[in-house]
């Protein structure tokens, strides 16, 4: 069985970065409203940039187990995300993140027979322990910025607004 496609989790990038491209796409997207902005409303682009960049968490339902030949699939549903939750290391991290098969909502993680069943059995809890523990720091780092996201698009807009306006009176000053 070709297991290739199996991937350390949690190591693509920092979340932290991942933060901070998604408030630079907001800044961005705010910025292209245009000076419509001044007249808008507010309260409709924040709760429409809140909805499309708030980050979604993996939350971990529960495994089910296949055994093909000598190799044992512990199948790891999860929802809430896509998969992509997987790619982000959190800011609090060990040396151990956990490798499987990330697919839409579930994963794969995969033990050979070879070492007898109690000891995949073992090997499998302890992954799954980790992969716990992985997934809780990653979920409060999310929280974190999903609680102060609504401040900063609050306060992007409001910069925005200011620095149109400061655009406007200068024209009309250096206007003849």
């Amino acid at each position: 069985m070709d297991r290739s496609y199996i991937k350390q989790l949690f190591s693509r990038k920092s979340f932290r970065d991942k933060a901070e491209e998604i408030k630079g796409s907001i800044k961005r997207e705010i910025r292209s409203v245009g000076r419509e902005l001044i007249t808008g409303d507010d309260e409709h682009l924040a709760i429409g940039l809140f909805d499309k960049y708030k980050f979604h968490k993996a939350t971990l339902k529960g495994h089910e187990v296949k055994v093909n030949g000598d190799t044992v699939e512990y199948i790891i549903s999860f929802n809430g995300s896509d998969g992509t939750f997987f790619d982000y290391s959190p800011d609090k991290t060990t040396f151990d993140p956990p490798q499987a098969n990330v697919l839409a909502n579930g994963m794969s993680m995969y033990y050979s027979l070879a070492s007898g069943s109690e000891a995949v059995k073992s090997e499998f809890n302890r992954d799954y322990e980790n992969l716990k523990k992985w997934v809780g720091e990653l979920s409060d780092d999310i929280d974190e910025f999903n609680d102060g996201l609504g401040s900063f698009i609050d306060k992007a807009i409001s910069k925005q607004k200011a620095e149109f306006k400061r655009e406007m009176e200068l024209e009309d000053e250096l206007n003849p």
